[in-house]
């Protein structure tokens, strides 16, 4: 009999905004900080009561209860915490990183081009590094043989997961040197 273990996933869902001038006002007024970005612009912290943020805002949070369902916690809301937006173009990306102090993490993808560069998440088992695991060669890579998994960036899509799921994104290679639009944030 097989037994999984320590499965965690992430969450996936859909909402249509438009966020995308926001996100441009803000970038031509603040200079924005460097966190996991290598190249591109990287947000400060948003102000959460802005009320152009509310509808994404009740999204996270109510599917932030949906998600926890699967891991049977005993809370009926949760409380998004921090939000800041990256604005990656041709060559920059996000380093492997977690959200330490939070529950949940994740990122809603305002503008994706074609190319533009995808979620990674990167498997931390130390062991599975130093034993012989990594030169197996496999049929097909799945969740359970690989010590990387890559989610495609959608439009419109947001992704949940645990704040200490390590996780960066790609680099952007579309051609035409369109950017990438993403609005991250923490949940406790």
């Amino acid at each position: 009999m097989y037994t999984r273990l320590f499965e965690y996933g992430i969450w996936q869902s859909y909402l249509k905004t438009n966020l995308r001038e926001y996100c441009d006002n803000i970038r031509k007024q603040d200079l924005g900080r460097n966190q996991s970005n290598v190249g591109g612009y990287h947000s400060n912290l948003l102000n959460l009561n802005e009320p152009i943020l509310n509808p994404l805002i009740f999204f996270i949070e109510t599917e932030t209860l949906k998600y926890s369902k699967q891991f049977n916690i005993k809370r009926n809301s949760f409380k998004l915490v921090s939000m800041w937006f990256n604005i990656n173009g041709k060559g920059n990306y996000n380093a492997f990183h977690t959200h330490a102090g939070t529950i949940f993490s994740g990122v809603y993808y305002v503008n994706v081009p074609e190319n533009s560069g995808d979620l990674e998440f990167l498997r931390e088992d130390a062991d599975l590094k130093i034993s012989y695991w990594y030169k197996i060669d496999y049929a097909s890579y799945t969740p359970l043989n690989s010590d990387k998994w890559t989610v495609s960036a959608k439009e419109n899509v947001l992704y949940l997961f645990p704040s200490f799921y390590r996780h960066g994104v790609q680099p952007n290679c579309n051609e035409n040197g369109l950017e990438r639009y993403s609005i991250s944030f923490s949940l406790i």
